[in-house]
């Protein structure tokens, strides 16, 4: 191998270093918003699930009494 092919190789690879370290925060950051995302959708489904069965227990509440 060449001196200039060396160079070429080693330029190479630090440019390959660089993108796989860019890709690396990238995906990072989209775990980082898909747990975010997650903790929303359970606390939406918690306060459907709580206004769910509030609707049930007012329901029954009102068979009962009515």
């Amino acid at each position: 191998m060449t001196p200039q092919q060396d160079s070429e190789l080693w330029s190479a690879l630090g440019a390959l270093e660089a993108s796989v370290k860019s890709l690396e925060t990238q995906v990072n950051g989209l775990a980082d918003g898909q747990r975010e995302l997650r903790g929303k959708v359970d606390r939406l489904l918690y306060a459907v699930l709580g206004i769910g069965t509030a609707v049930i227990a007012a329901m029954v509440i009102n068979q009962v009494l009515g």
